[in-house]
């Protein structure tokens, strides 16, 4: 005891000074990493509300908050306001989402449509000729798709972007805590998003009804939150927020006099819905909280190409609400912490370790599988899950494939979901051709397409297409692969077709040759590609054809057996036979008709098909084209002759004008893409054609000779396909002003 000495005064106040000093300076230290203390400032709630394209007036108002150093630390979304909270929540600044609204081709992010270069090669057919409204026919009756547009490449989009939340169940533990509001379309009861996949929520709370399937997510069939709640202020109130500033994008009701047609009517319905319950929400505001209604006179629900504009309205607007946010704002260095803890968003490449396949009811899995092609052991690239994912959907009975990353026995891996088509297996479509020479000769072509699908367990197919007009008859065929991977496949088909075609004396029409041909044929062919297919079958058909008004030389033909060999090899990857902006085109047709099958009249005969599409800055398409048919034995007869004459194929003439037994056409079409819009027709087109060829009966004429044309035209691509509107002139004939309607390329 003796060598213990007490403490003195002096000595234990330096002690205590030190420990506090101490103290300060750590909690200095931990003040700078951490999020800013909830004791020392409000928590602040953003609310962000539905309106479609209007919603990008969301990002201004972040881009303002940030300018004065507000902090957010709870956000609520609805609709597009759940699209911009879910991002910024997940990490993103607004100048990053701001940026992906603008380079976003929101017509291309809002079709399902594929390119065509990367469909199965028999489905590109029916997509350059058929309407892309398909209905489903069950138990006898007709059935609709539950929405215009399935979303597919918009999953992908939000699937991707959120990817690094991916191992977040619940949604406090994001950068910001985030809540998301859809509708339950079954009992019309709000679902507010808390937990689970972050992409899912947020699609699941901007499904508007009838533009987008509904989404189920679990028990739940779930649409737009704006149903029940578009600007959700209560949920940030249930959450524990001091303060709201909430932003509501929503269209105003219109005035009597604006109230036009059915459309408008039915707008004005789904305003009313979401304007009571925005109205009832907006009530629990008090004098402390911030309202932003951003000017967006002008802007529809619609409008995507107008998001950067809505995104500076809004930011304008918040600029009038500045000196009501310097209320809420905190220091540089402060503000600074809330930026570093919300920006975190990096991640360390997913390996995948297994990639599987979510058993579809009526696909057959190995179908699916056979069409992925990423592989574990390897780090999860997007650009082939990109791929997988069209591939997979370009089967053509998927209203959607998705992908999960799941983890299971300490693995993560890749899991494909299909939904397929509530409306499928038996599909009716439907198309329209139409060539009309302004005060002169017209021709259409109404056609109906019936195909049932996935028939067994190979994916075999069976189609029946109608057609009535110029070109009648009926085509049914059995498609039927031989592999899961659909390699190899047998083809066989029946037809019966009658056409009537005009047949011109220099300009002037003199009669009408009507054909008339009864069927089948049997194919086996392979698929080497998407996009290269060979085939080789046997053709049996019975001919008659006769001029079916007024008197000519043109010969009769009656009961006449054609029968032979063809053998096909198509090459295609042209992204869109409406309006090509890319990709090769390469078909060619070999065909022998001999006695030893049965034929009446041997002859032997190739046509061929060439056109390679380039486009410069988005706008500028140069497509270079050839067609040309050649009788190999001169011998081809009258009723199966070759044909030259309409719009890109000698312009300046009537549709088939030209008959002989070899034919070549060489062109060069240019067109320049005017405007994006919505509608009727989504894109509208100025362009111009040059093009040179004619018939020849003897093939040593070949080449000569040479009929010059060239054309100018409109261009609009439309629901009902590519229609065209222009003048053509060719060389030695009266010029023609054209309306054609259908497939070209």
């Amino acid at each position: 005891m003796k060598n213990f000495r007490p403490l003195g005064h002096t000595r234990g106040v330096r002690l205590f000074i030190l420990l506090i000093s101490f103290f300060l300076s750590a909690r200095s230290l931990w003040a700078q990493e951490a999020l800013p203390s909830e004791n020392k400032r409000p928590k602040i709630g953003l609310v962000l509300g539905g309106g479609g394209a209007r919603g990008a007036a969301h990002v201004g108002v972040l881009k303002v908050l940030e300018a004065n150093h507000v902090p957010i630390d709870f956000i609520a979304g609805t609709s597009m306001g759940s699209i911009v909270g879910g991002l910024y929540a997940a990490g993103y600044s607004p100048e990053e989402i701001e940026k992906l609204f603008k380079e976003i081709d929101w017509n291309e992010m809002l079709s399902d449509r594929p390119t065509e270069d990367v469909l199965p090669f028999r489905n590109k057919e029916d997509f350059q000729k058929l309407f892309n409204l398909e209905l489903g026919i069950k138990n006898g009756k007709i059935v609709f798709p539950r929405g215009m547009i399935a979303g597919q490449k918009l999953d992908f989009m939000l699937s991707k972007l959120t990817i690094h939340t991916v191992d977040i169940a619940n949604f406090d533990e994001l950068r910001i805590p985030f809540r998301a509001v859809a509708t339950d379309v079954v009992t019309g009861k709000m679902v507010v998003f808390d937990k689970g996949n972050l992409a899912e929520a947020i699609r699941a709370s901007m499904s508007v009804p009838g533009a987008f399937p509904p989404v189920k997510i679990g028990e739940k069939l779930l649409v737009d939150g704006f149903v029940v709640k578009n600007v959700p202020v209560e949920i940030a109130k249930e959450w524990g927020v001091d303060i709201i500033i909430a932003v509501d994008v929503g269209v105003k009701l219109m005035k009597e006099s604006e109230l036009k047609n059915l459309i408008d009517i039915t707008g004005q319905m789904f305003n009313i819905l979401a304007q009571k319950n925005v109205d009832e929400s907006l009530k629990l505001l008090t004098d402390k909280d911030i309202l932003i209604e951003p000017e967006l006179q002008g802007i529809g629900q619609g409008d995507f190409t107008k998001t950067p504009e809505a995104a500076k309205r809004g930011e304008k607007t918040a600029l009038n609400y500045v000196e009501q946010m310097k209320r809420y704002s905190v220091p540089q260095k402060e503000f600074q912490v809330f930026l570093t803890h919300q920006r975190v968003r990096e991640q360390n490449p997913i390996m995948i370790d297994f990639v599987e396949v979510a058993k579809p009811e009526i696909v057959n899995e190995q179908l699916i599988k056979g069409r992925i092609k990423t592989k574990p052991g390897k780090p999860l690239d997007f650009n082939q899950l990109e791929r997988d994912l069209t591939n997979v959907y370009a089967i053509g009975d998927f209203e959607t494939v998705g992908f999960n990353i799941e983890e299971k026995d300490g693995k993560k891996g890749l899991v494909f979901n299909t939904r397929e088509k509530s409306w499928g297996p038996e599909y009716l479509r439907f198309g329209v051709n139409l060539q009309t020479d302004i005060g002169g000769s017209s021709n259409y072509t109404l056609i109906t397409d019936y195909r049932h699908t996935q028939m067994n367990a190979l994916g075999g197919e069976w189609k029946v297409v109608g057609q009535v007009g110029q070109n009648s008859g009926v085509f049914t065929d059995f498609y039927q692969p031989l592999d899961a991977e659909n390699y190899f496949f047998v083809d066989p088909q029946l037809q019966y077709v009658k056409n009537f075609k005009d047949v011109y004396d220099g300009d002037k029409k003199i009669t009408q040759y009507k054909t008339s041909e009864a069927g089948g044929g049997f194919d086996l062919g392979v698929n080497l590609k998407s996009y290269l297919e060979a085939r080789l079958g046997l053709r049996r058909s019975v001919i008659n054809a006769e001029p079916e008004i007024g008197s000519t030389s043109l010969p009769d033909f009656e009961n006449i057996q054609k029968a032979g060999v063809v053998a096909k090899i198509n090459f295609d990857q042209l992204d869109d036979h409406r309006f090509p902006t890319r990709g090769i085109k390469a078909e060619s047709q070999l065909f022998f008709s001999e006695h030893g099958l049965g034929a009446d009249q041997s002859y032997q005969k190739v046509d061929f098909h060439l056109a390679k599409a380039t486009t410069i800055n988005k706008r500028h398409t140069l497509i270079a084209a050839a067609r040309g048919g050649i009788s190999l034995d001169d011998k081809t007869p009258f009723y199966d002759d070759f044909t030259a004459g309409g719009f890109l194929n000698l312009s300046g003439l009537a549709q088939d004008q030209l008959w002989g037994k070899n034919v070549g056409v060489g062109e060069i079409v240019y067109y320049y893409k005017l405007v994006d819009t919505k509608g009727f027709a989504n894109k509208v087109y100025l362009g111009a054609s040059f093009e040179a060829g004619n018939v020849w009966d003897d093939k040593s004429d070949l080449g000569k000779d040479l009929i010059y044309s060239g054309s100018a035209f409109i261009g609009l691509d439309t629901v009902f396909g590519p229609l065209y509107i222009g003048y053509g002139l060719a060389e030695g004939y009266s010029g023609r002003a054209f309306i054609f309607l259908g497939q070209t390329f």
